[in-house]
């Protein structure tokens, strides 16, 4: 067949000499660049075309260019054909050698499009429809069946054809390391943590490929370790490591996968490219097509909610992003007012970008909890209205919709309706941890202890590799006062590696339930020494000094918070709990009410806490709990 006289391929009818295309889902015309492309495809259909003959064919010689205009280009055929690269139908991209042009060919009649009346195709898209068609997917791994060698036109044969039906995956599980920032500063980790997350979010929940958690691998930053020993660890078949630098408007992304039996390289790679979203999400996706290559893998595409959407056209936008989700997941002081600036410059430069909506509905919810530089009846308002905002943007953002009925039931107290918001939202997103944790959190607060632990159980089971869900299953434990099986939830999530500052206070909160008060300070001082200083760890641990007798001690801390407290926003509950360790019921369940008007959150769990129990007999203890309208929910439960 001539491949510059007309020809069908796949679902495309195609003339060389205009450029001109059509089919049943459009008709448009190729440029120049693409239409010599196609045919250098077409001329091999069935055969790898080396980057270095289709460099030749379409630019000349191959020393006048790198490979990088070849990469665009195909990457722009594709869009026009409707392939994609993680499962193609029309082009298969052939680690390190070329492409493969795997569609039927045929000649055809010459289409009959006039010149100059084109439809208008790819090219003549918004740039932000460009953007957000870019591939940023979560994949899910497939092992295809093993074609075996044969002469060339059997290959060629078998390439035109169908491709055969996949095997049933087998498992293979893989450690994706903390990738290093190697800026010239060394300021850009949050930025060398998103690429991080992305390429793990591309390859977990695939079929046949197990990823070790963000929560196990994270332990592992900057510790030095062989892989091969990490590998061992963590019970894994490989591990990737990896660098980023970002500087003078380039990234350059190294990343190589070890083979943890062999400790030798499966595959190893370079990234240096000129700085743009599209570059940073093709170079993650290239990534995890040469970790399936390299595991002897093909990509297929994933289920609905793994087809996503490139979530901003902006960079500055997405940089801010990463930030803020960086000092979000961090949780040190400050950190949750650094990440609200963040999300708030990421949705002023992009006010369609659904996703730093959300997270900043989010973090303003922790502000609300946490105060220091403000208070509820301004933190919750802000969180909800970014919330509808998210959800106006991505009406099945499931997180958006659990924090508003998360939001109705502990702000405004609407218990019932808010119940059946967050089980609307629970029902749509059943994986969402944030999701799952309000609903369960809200059951808790209603007194509904086994099936607020049933929910948390059952997503830590669905995700074992997360460390963080069994932490969420040591906190709703502590709520029903199980504190020996809390301390056993906790301890498990530590040495998984959830966030030890966190996890430490868990388990002083679980030891001073027990009764184990020397147990309690001991944990309690390495939280406060984690947290650095954190007000609500201060607390309980001078709670702790009180009941153990180290009075002086309790009161200093005491004198501590209070003196913080003339300077910041402090939680009513972190002196309550001093105060009852100390004797002074008055003194706390004044502290108590004034926090109820200010409808503080962590005065809703004062039927769960362990450091108020001597409060329980108290009418005005009492009071408080019917205020919020806890008491006639739990009842009727």
């Amino acid at each position: 067949m001539n491949a510059r006289e007309p020809f069908v391929v796949g679902d495309w009818t195609v003339d060389p000499a205009t450029g001109t295309f059509s089919g049943a889902a459009g008709e448009g015309r190729l440029t120049p660049k693409l239409t010599d492309l196609l045919i250098a495809l077409v001329q091999r259909a069935g055969q790898v075309a080396t980057r270095d003959e289709l460099l030749r064919d379409v630019w000349g010689e191959r020393s006048a260019v790198s490979d990088e205009p070849l990469t665009r280009a195909v990457a722009e055929l594709r869009k026009v054909l409707g392939d994609v690269r993680a499962d193609p139908t029309y082009i298969e991209t052939i680690p390190k050698r070329g492409y493969r042009l795997i569609a039927r060919v045929s000649a055809a009649a010459p289409l009959d499009v006039p010149v100059g009346e084109p439809q208008a195709v790819a090219a003549s898209e918004p740039a932000s429809a460009r953007a957000g068609t870019t591939v940023v997917r979560r994949w899910r791994l497939a092992v295809l069946a093993l074609v075996a060698a044969g002469a060339a036109a059997l290959v060629i044969a078998l390439a035109l054809r169908p491709p055969p039906a996949a095997r049933p995956p087998q498992s293979v599980s893989v450690a994706v390391l903390p990738f290093a920032d190697l800026s010239p500063a060394g300021d850009r980790q949050y930025f060398a943590d998103g690429v991080h997350e992305e390429i793990i979010a591309r390859l977990t929940g695939i079929p046949g490929l197990r990823i070790a958690a963000h929560s196990a691998v994270d332990s592992y930053r900057g510790a030095g370790k062989p892989p091969r020993e990490i590998a061992r660890e963590l019970g894994v078949d490989a591990v990737m490591v990896g660098t980023v630098r970002y500087a003078e408007a380039r990234v350059r992304v190294t990343a190589q996968l070890i083979d943890a039996a062999t400790d030798t390289n499966l595959w190893a790679e370079v990234y240096d490219r000129p700085l743009t979203l599209e570059n940073l999400f093709d170079i993650q996706a290239e990534i995890a097509d040469r970790v399936a290559a390299g595991l002897e893998r093909s990509l297929a595409v994933g289920d609905a909610h793994g087809a996503a959407r490139m979530p901003t056209a902006s960079l500055p936008a997405y940089e801010a992003f990463l930030l803020g989700k960086y000092h979000y997941r961090r949780h040190q002081p400050g950190d949750i007012r650094i990440a609200i600036e963040q999300f708030q410059i990421a949705v002023n430069a992009d006010p369609a970008f659904a996703a730093a909506w959300d997270w900043l509905a989010y973090a303003w919810n922790e502000a609300g909890v946490d105060l220091g530089w403000t208070t509820p009846a301004r933190a919750f308002p802000h969180a909800r209205a970014a919330a509808l905002r998210a959800l106006e943007l991505d009406p099945k953002m499931a997180a958006s919709s659990a924090l508003l009925g998360f939001l109705r039931a502990t702000y405004d107290w609407e218990w019932e309706a808010g119940l059946v918001e967050l089980q609307r939202a629970v029902a749509a997103a059943p994986d969402e941890s944030g999701t799952v944790w309000s609903y369960a959190y809200v059951l808790s607060l209603l007194g509904r202890h086994e099936e607020a632990i049933g929910q948390v159980r059952a997503l830590a089971a669905a995700f074992p590799e997360d460390a963080r869900l069994k932490q969420e299953i040591a906190e709703r434990l502590i709520d029903a006062g199980r504190y020996a099986e809390a301390a056993e939830a906790a301890k498990t999530a530590l040495e998984e590696g959830a966030e030890p500052g966190q996890l430490h206070e868990l388990l002083g909160i679980a030891a001073f339930g027990a009764g184990e008060l020397d147990a309690a300070v001991t944990e309690l001082e390495r939280a406060v020494a984690l947290h650095q200083g954190a007000a609500s760890a201060v607390g309980r641990l001078a709670a702790a000094y009180a009941r153990a007798g180290r009075g002086d001690e309790a009161r200093t801390l005491l004198g501590e918070l209070e003196a913080r407290g003339a300077e910041e926003q402090l939680d009513v509950a972190t002196l309550a709990r001093v105060y009852t360790a100390l004797g002074e019921r008055d003194r706390a369940l004044t502290l108590l009410e004034q926090g109820l008007e200010q409808r503080q959150r962590d005065v809703l769990g004062i039927r769960n806490d362990p450091f108020l129990v001597a409060l329980r007999d108290d009418p005005r203890f009492a009071r408080i709990v019917e205020t919020t309208g806890l008491t006639s929910r739990a009842a009727a439960h």
